[in-house]
């Protein structure tokens, strides 16, 4: 909503300053200065954060979890993915290892937010970063065989900080 009436505010200065004569004040000097783009550009920055944070939200979800260690955890179990169908565990790692170059760039993004407005988030994403990493570490310290019940592959902290640094995105405004 705030996006729409700066954007309207500065369409209709547009005009403004193109349909009259002697408008050539106010309007344009505001234009001209930067203070409109400033304006749009603030507006933008708590949507642009707050759809980044959805993003990496839903990373965690479909290329962490989904497509990675919820579905080793089943084939450590039963040799099968989440569904139980037939998995390619050197595949799905392999799938992992993009996933975690994507989610270095998350934590320094992550790392760059303000402390003030993001305090829970950065930290629940610092447990789960963490956990993260000792889960894909155990996976290329030694690759899991199926039904390799001595294999340990908790994956109950990961769920925990997820839950909570998702809780957390869907209170930024």
């Amino acid at each position: 909503m705030k996006r729409l009436l700066v954007t309207a505010l500065v369409v209709s200065s547009i005009c403004f300053v193109g349909c009259g004569e002697e408008s050539d004040t106010q309007e344009t000097d505001l234009i001209k200065s930067g203070i409109a783009k400033n304006i749009i550009e603030n507006s933008e920055k708590p949507q642009t954060e707050k759809k980044k944070l959805k993003k990496i939200k839903n990373f965690l979800t479909s290329d962490i979890w989904n497509a990675g260690f919820c579905d080793i955890s089943h084939y450590i179990y039963d040799g099968k993915d989440s569904t139980g169908k037939t998995m390619d565990l050197d595949f799905t790692i392999k799938q992992l290892d993009k996933a975690m170059e994507t989610k270095k760039e998350y934590d320094e993004y992550i790392k760059g937010l303000d402390d003030s407005k993001f305090l829970d988030i950065k930290s629940d994403w610092e447990k789960l970063s963490e956990q993260i990493d000792i889960l894909y570490g155990k996976l290329k310290d030694k690759k899991p065989l199926a039904g390799d019940y001595t294999y340990d592959f908790d994956t109950g902290l990961y769920s925990q900080y997820s839950e909570a640094f998702g809780k957390d995105v869907d209170k930024v405004e």
